[in-house]
């Protein structure tokens, strides 16, 4: 099978990281779809263009993983644009939803760990919500499109069948995409006087590949992790129609 890259984001003003999970090839030589889901940083600097260019695209949900706290603070530009639904549906990962403060998870792939075991109320209503929009693109984002937003995006592409490979270079594209952001954001941390490891500001693919082999060592993979939290076999079939 022919290497495949990850897509490249979108040229917008005031997002650096909103991607297609569209046009990845899966184990079965079948093409994921355009225009069915982005995945996203934040929506909070979104100008007037941004706005019509992602609606003129599809987008007709918003599901935004971030806190309440985040939420408040840097409110989504999407909301209450023309016909586009917007679902707040919190995913606590400790260290956005912490305002980077402390009290960090040992690395990323516990974090992506964690949030499996326990943001399942959360993921399960973030796929019920893709499951409803079968005819729309749906874009989900949390703060850089990295961590909460990547773990969603591996559900989906494992989902749909791509490989492990696959699945994480899409998501070690990640953090290049934001490194402007991520310099910006530690250089304000460093002269409040809060230090943050270097691994929040990466997205090696050996992290997701441990949360890949935890995902199917512990619930048997994507499709049978999401039936254990509770989506229903119809659910999952939207979805996977959805994707594919």
């Amino acid at each position: 099978m022919k290497e495949q890259k990850a897509n490249r984001p979108f040229l917008l003003s005031g997002a650096y990281n909103v991607r297609e999970l569209g046009g990845y090839t899966n184990m079965n030589g079948q093409m994921t779809k355009t225009h069915a889901f982005l995945r996203a940083d934040g929506l909070f600097r979104l100008t007037m263009q941004d706005q019509k260019k992602l609606y003129d695209y599809g987008v007709r949900c918003v599901v935004d993983l971030r806190s309440e706290r985040e939420t408040e603070l840097y409110p989504c530009n999407l909301i209450g644009y023309e016909n586009i639904e917007y679902m707040g549906i919190e995913l606590f990962d400790h260290v956005q939803s912490n305002q980077l403060r402390g009290g960090f998870p040992p690395s990323l792939s516990a974090m992506y760990e964690e949030l499996l075991d326990r943001s399942q109320p959360g993921l399960l209503r973030v796929f019920q919500t893709f499951a409803r929009h079968t005819a729309d693109c749906v874009i989900f984002n949390c703060t850089a499109g990295k961590d909460r937003t990547g773990v969603v995006a591996m559900l989906l592409l494992k989902l749909a069948g791509v490989s492990d490979a696959m699945v994480t270079v899409d998501y070690a594209a990640s953090a290049q995409n934001v490194q402007e952001l991520f310099v910006a954001q530690r250089e304000g941390l460093a002269k409040e006087g809060y230090p943050t490891p270097d691994y929040l500001f990466a997205s090696d693919a050996e992290q997701m590949q441990t949360t890949l082999d935890y995902l199917q060592n512990k619930y048997g993979g994507s499709e049978a992790y999401l039936r254990a939290i509770g989506l229903t076999e119809e659910q999952i079939r939207c979805v996977k129609a959805k994707l594919l």
